[in-house]
């Protein structure tokens, strides 16, 4: 926050973030994807679920091109991008669908606690929406989906990291989702950040933004020699055994913190399984 230093001047032991994936993990997002699948020989053009192409990733090398699937990047994920033919709306138009059906992911318990108490997160998505238009659907859930009594306990619990002491609910938000960090790995924002594309190696992608977001928020910790507690939820084992390998490659750097990662793969297991690093 603004005056996060100030807070870290408290009575406080640990500090807690979190990184999440978003798609079948906060929310059974449904967004479809453009592939062409062989049929009897013809190549026929077919809509498939994310869960599908985590389906397909786990059987075939080469995901993107083999016997059966044949991915062309260009068209392929055009409904999880801001310049298709929905333009920027199309995550908080399908965020709201979504929320409408009440298809819930197994860490959507554990996001909306972390709403609620505060905690500053990370949103790391393979999706290529821009960093505003995911911090629209997150601005979408903490006032449409939170209870009027939610809502006050997150009023309380953002008074306690600033300074600003009247009752201004919208503006506390709008300065904690200003603190938090939103990460669409195939965005035009990655490309110039990471400078390079991350379209055939979306797992690289992946690692160098929760390690960005993992050296950012730990930086708090260091500032006055607190522990940290890092969680990072992600429900494709590609995904999560390669964030896994970021931190046991990194321990000596990341010193005080303790890293947990939560696979959500079982998608009828709320929370996942959790397993420290």
């Amino acid at each position: 926050m603004k005056n996060y230093k100030q807070f870290l001047n408290e009575n406080i032991n640990q500090l807690k973030f979190s990184i999440y994936d978003w798609d079948d993990n906060i929310l059974m997002m449904g967004t479809k994807i453009h592939v062409k699948k062989n049929i009897n020989g013809k190549w026929v053009d077919t809509m498939i679920s994310t869960k599908k192409l985590v389906e397909i990733k786990d059987e075939y090398e080469k995901y993107w091109d083999n016997k059966d699937y044949k991915i062309d990047f260009n068209n392929a994920f055009i409904e999880f991008r801001d310049y298709g033919p929905r333009g920027d709306n199309a995550f908080l138009d399908d965020v709201k669908k979504i929320l409408d059906e009440k298809k819930y992911g197994p860490s959507w318990d554990a996001f909306i606690k972390n709403l609620i108490d505060g905690n500053l997160f990370g949103i790391v998505t393979t999706r290529g929406h821009e960093p505003n238009s995911l911090r629209k659907g997150v601005e979408y859930i903490i006032y449409n989906s939170l209870s009027d009594e939610q809502q006050t306990e997150m009023l309380n619990n953002l008074m306690k990291f600033h300074d600003f002491f009247n009752e201004d609910f919208e503006y506390l938000v709008d300065d904690y989702l200003n603190n938090c960090i939103f990460i669409g790995v195939m965005s035009q924002y990655f490309i110039k950040k990471f400078k390079y594309n991350p379209t055939k190696n979306p797992n690289k992608g992946k690692q160098d933004a929760v390690y960005y977001i993992i050296n950012k928020f730990s930086k708090y910790g260091k500032m006055k020699g607190l522990t940290t507690k890092i969680g990072f939820s992600d429900d494709d084992p590609g995904y999560y055994n390669a964030v896994k390998n970021v931190f046991v490659k990194n321990k000596e750097i990341f010193d005080k913190i303790n890293f947990y990662v939560f696979d959500t793969s079982d998608h009828n297991l709320t929370g996942g399984k959790k397993e420290k690093i």
